[in-house]
């Protein structure tokens, strides 16, 4: 009877072991499952958060390059006109230069055109600056219509502006130009005369750099100047005598000849 009593009370206690070593097991299991959701939460926590921290880089680095960008064109660029500034004009000049120098192609003739906007200072006393701003930007926007897209257009001073074309032939300039003098600005006011430019033109010859093109490009725009403005001079770098074109009055010029005829 006692070894009976001892059996049931010993498998008793050994049926309790193996229910609370099961309730351990299952607090381990349950203690691992919860450690492992935590790791994962943390893991997806941690790549969200490196994610987040790429997304904010890329972001300072796109900032970064606009701003950067965005000022480069700035500084490259006249406020007013739009056009490239005269830093960047004769840089791009110098460069433009030295790449028609190295190339075989056809259009590898280097023009300079320098035009300045005649009476420009009685626009700005007669009805001020910003009627003197709008025909600068005027001017801009009609040499960008005419002009190729691939010719470097500035503004280089106050109101002269400065064209450089790659050419196969000067007169591809000079069609330009009178392009422009066909269809002329129209005054402030309605009963105006025509706003109108004087244009000095050379052509780069195997021993320039672009001051020397530039300096005989200002010459003849000034000899143009004093010949009565509203004229185009071609210097002699161009051909063999430099040419002089007159461009007033227009009635005297048919429209199956040349642009312009040599004075």
């Amino acid at each position: 009877m006692r070894l009976a009593y001892l059996q049931v009370e010993f498998d008793s206690r050994l049926q309790r072991q193996q229910i609370e070593l099961l309730r351990e097991t299952a607090r381990s299991a349950q203690l691992e499952a919860q450690t492992a959701a935590q790791q994962r939460r943390l893991r997806t926590f941690s790549w969200l958060l490196v994610g987040l921290l790429v997304l904010m880089l890329v972001s300072l680095l796109f900032r970064a390059f606009i701003s950067r960008r965005r000022f480069r064109d700035l500084s490259r660029h006249d406020g007013l006109s739009g056009l490239v500034n005269h830093t960047w004009f004769f840089e791009r000049a110098q460069a433009m230069l030295g790449q028609s120098r190295a190339s075989t192609g056809a259009r590898n003739r280097i023009v300079l055109v320098i035009a300045d906007i005649d009476y420009f200072k009685q626009v700005n006393d007669n009805y001020g600056h910003r009627a003197g701003d709008h025909v600068i930007q005027r001017t801009a926007q009609r040499l960008r219509d005419i002009f190729p897209d691939d010719a470097l257009i500035g503004r280089i001073g106050g109101e002269e502006f400065a064209v450089l074309l790659r050419v196969s032939e000067v007169d591809e300039a000079l069609a330009g130009i009178d392009r422009f003098r066909q269809s002329p600005l129209r005054g402030v006011q309605e009963d105006d005369q025509p706003i109108t430019l004087s244009f000095g033109v050379s052509c780069a010859q195997d021993s320039d750099d672009v001051d020397s093109l530039r300096i005989r490009a200002d010459q003849a725009m000034y000899r143009a100047k004093q010949a009565g403005r509203n004229r185009l001079e071609v210097d002699p770098s161009c051909s063999e005598n430099g040419r002089c074109f007159d461009f007033a009055p227009r009635t005297s010029r048919s429209a199956s000849r040349p642009p312009a005829k040599p004075l």
